[in-house]
């Protein structure tokens, strides 16, 4: 483990431990599930708490009042099934870097919609947990028979099973067996937990693993229950529709100030916050069936942006409704359903560039029908704009003369001033002084978003 690892780990540990003695203070009944073992000391990118159902309605309104007594910032709240939510808790350390914890509460088990276990059978006999030396951690887990059948039940469903989760089933199984057998009785047919058992019993990951896809739960849900679950899934994915967790980013400024580099730390910084990350250059391109690089099909070079001649006024006009119709035809099929699923979207370059810097584009008309055609552009959650000195953009590229760079400059602080969602990210300080303020401005953002 490197010197990163071990302070992002620790700095995690950290607000966990505080996290589990602000739950312990406050009477709330819990228990961690999954590979507890090296808890806290060793942190996986989620952590699994289930709660009763009194205790999920309020949570979310405890877990605010956790990070405003710790410091931090809740940036992110993911409802990922109808009786759980992901909470992304954003802190920083003492040289200022930025990590995330993330929390997975739930109340009743459920995956993908479907019931499984009530969080009363998970918390039932719950115990606390304890080190190699047996001597008692801050937090409590399920018990052996409990954690047995939830993550059983999560591998099968999941169709997913590695040799350490093999492991930590068996574990479970053999710390209580008679209680393992009733339990697997009881979600189990007789012949699938006598081949679950046999493959514990002589150690046999590669044979459960083999099985994992032929498994099934046994349901044991009335009819007016089947019909509440799909009321309530389908509630909370016209939630997830109507106000997505995803994030949409455009990165602007000149050539030569940084987008790149710092577009890539920002990134890093702030990616464990969402479920996935998907780059744009320019625009989305879903009218094309292939994707190409933005800067060959505008036929500009890169070395050279201004070297070929403009478009005349008809085919610019024509190029910018083709623009449009790429926009507003990518946000509907792409981008959107991207936002939906809790997706970093990040834009290197967007369509205001077209209006401030239209040589780059060979845009050839005025620039009038460009800024009424932006009118009609989906916009972004963010704009970044970065910037430095002239002089200083300049020593990093040279590219276009002194005066354009100038130019380019004035008009992106211009763009800054008139758009509210818009951060203005300094580049003249050192690359990691300017990350860390971009992700701070950032997760800023994000806990406005979920404070509303």
């Amino acid at each position: 483990m490197n010197d990163y690892d071990k302070c992002l780990t620790s700095c995690k540990s950290k607000y966990l431990i505080d996290l589990f003695d602000y739950l312990n203070d406050g009477g709330i009944s819990y228990c961690v599930l999954g590979q507890t073992k090296d808890l806290p000391d060793a942190i996986p990118n989620d952590i699994d708490i289930v709660v009763t159902s009194s205790v999920l309605s309020v949570i979310h309104f405890l877990i605010v009042k956790f990070t405003k007594e710790r410091g931090c910032q809740l940036v992110q709240k993911l409802n990922h099934e109808q009786t759980a939510c992901c909470y992304v808790i954003s802190f920083q350390d003492k040289e200022k870097v930025f990590y995330v914890l993330n929390i997975d509460i739930c109340s009743h088990f459920y995956i993908n919609g479907n019931y499984y276990l009530s969080s009363k059978s998970l918390l039932d006999e719950k115990m606390l947990a304890t080190d190699i030396y047996n001597c008692t951690k801050n937090f409590f887990i399920a018990s052996p028979k409990q954690e047995l059948i939830y993550y059983l039940i999560k591998k099968i469903v999941k169709r997913d099973l590695s040799l350490q989760e093999f492991n930590h089933l068996k574990e479970q199984y053999f710390k209580d067996t008679k209680g393992g057998q009733q339990q697997l009785l009881h979600y189990f047919t007789r012949d699938d937990v006598l081949l679950i058992i046999d493959a514990f019993k002589e150690n046999n990951y590669k044979s459960l693993q083999r099985s994992i896809f032929s498994l099934k739960v046994v349901a044991s849900r009335s009819a007016f229950n089947y019909a509440l679950d799909f009321l309530r899934e389908l509630k909370r994915k016209v939630h997830r529709v109507i106000t997505p967790t995803g994030l949409i980013i455009v990165f602007l400024g000149p050539d030569g100030v940084g987008k790149t580099t710092i577009g890539d730390g920002i990134k890093t910084g702030i990616m464990p916050a969402f479920r996935k990350l998907e780059c744009f250059h320019l625009r989305p391109y879903s009218l094309n069936k292939k994707k190409k690089n933005a800067e060959k099909e505008q036929n500009i070079d890169v070395t050279d942006p201004h070297g070929k001649p403009s478009r005349s006024k008809i085919v610019s006009v024509i190029k910018l409704f083709y623009f449009l119709a790429d926009y507003c035809w990518g946000f509907l099929s792409r981008i959107r359903p991207l936002k939906v699923r809790s997706t970093l979207i990040v834009f290197d370059r967007y369509y205001d560039d077209l209006i401030i810097d239209p040589k780059r584009y060979r845009y050839g008309a005025p620039l009038l029908f460009a800024k009424v055609i932006s009118r009609f552009i989906p916009k972004p959650d963010l704009y970044i704009v970065l910037d430095a000195p002239t002089e200083v953009i300049q020593s990093r590229k040279k590219e276009v003369s002194f005066e354009e760079t100038d130019r380019q400059r004035q008009s992106y602080l211009k763009f800054h001033q008139k758009n509210r969602n818009c951060i203005l990210l300094e580049t003249t300080q050192t690359l990691e002084e300017t990350i860390n303020n971009g992700c701070r401005e950032i997760l800023s953002f994000m806990n406005s978003r979920v404070s509303k």
